[in-house]
């Protein structure tokens, strides 16, 4: 397997790049592979100094879990903290398969030496929505459009909105239209507790919906992942961290708060749609 892969990655494309941080890259790069690679090995953090190449030590895993899978659609999703980290990861992106992947191998690198996967503004995303056309892609979100900040001043504008994102899905509309029935995209009047809580409970749920329609994601990415620290823990856990969590498929009871708890049918039959989205992370 080294072999393999000093055959088609090449970390030290520069005489000014030093050999010893070349190799430790490769180094990294393999080791994470290689336990990603094993059954029952889904999560792997990179914890490193500033300017050690977390970045590159990431798409060259990326690469390496897209070049030996099978799948032809494969689709890597980045979140990342800000908008210039977006365009960062897809000029880095397109810079690793240009210089650094060796092997037009039409998994990672095409005959004409740009990447495989699309990597344009296409795939860049500023706001929570799911756009499942892409065949085979790098999905860069902000960590921002997972809030899925409300506009009060054009609630009915936004709430159609929200209803234009779910894409004509025809399951996710038809409990899009229970959750209006019974009330759960209701404006807020105030700041009373009760309605706080129905903002929480309406953003959990329009997030299960998405999980409905979103693709299954090969390999999540999340940039500055300290960002997410507290992880999904029921005490102070943020609107956003709530969010992805639903989108991603995490069923706890906290999340699930309030969602058709009047109809036990209806409840389990939209619970069980809900997938896990993410198969290596």
């Amino acid at each position: 397997m080294v072999k393999i892969i000093n055959d088609i990655l090449d970390l030290k494309s520069h005489e000014l790049i030093d050999q010893q941080v070349a190799d430790r890259q490769k180094n990294v790069i393999l080791k994470g592979f290689n336990y990603l690679q094993k059954d029952g090995n889904d999560f792997l953090y990179i914890g490193d100094e500033v300017g050690l190449g977390k970045t590159y030590i990431a798409i060259g895993i990326m690469s390496l879990l897209r070049h030996f899978s099978s799948k032809r659609d494969y689709k890597d999703l980045i979140i990342v903290p800000k908008s210039n980290l977006q365009k960062k990861w897809q000029k880095e992106i397109n810079k690793f398969v240009k210089t650094n992947w060796k092997y037009k191998d039409t998994r990672v690198k095409s005959l004409t030496n740009t990447s495989v996967g699309l990597n344009d503004n296409r795939t860049l995303f500023g706001r929570l929505s799911v756009n499942s056309s892409f065949d085979s892609a790098y999905l860069i979100f902000r960590m921002s459009s997972f809030s899925l900040g409300i506009n009060n001043n054009n609630w009915n504008d936004w709430i159609n909105e929200l209803n234009d994102r779910l894409g004509g899905n025809e399951i996710a509309l038809k409990y899009f239209k229970c959750g209006e029935k019974k009330g759960y995209f209701r404006q807020p009047k105030d700041s009373k507790e009760r309605d706080r809580k129905q903002i929480k409970r309406l953003k959990r749920f329009y997030a299960y919906l998405l999980n409905i329609i979103m693709p299954e994601i090969d390999c999540l990415v999340v940039d500055e992942a300290h960002n997410y620290r507290k992880g999904n823990s029921d005490a102070d856990m943020s609107s956003r961290n709530a969010v992805t969590s639903c989108l991603f498929g995490v069923k706890k009871d906290s999340l699930q708060e309030g969602i058709f708890i009047d109809d036990e049918k209806l409840r389990k039959e939209f619970f069980g749609l809900i997938k896990s989205k993410a198969r290596k992370v």
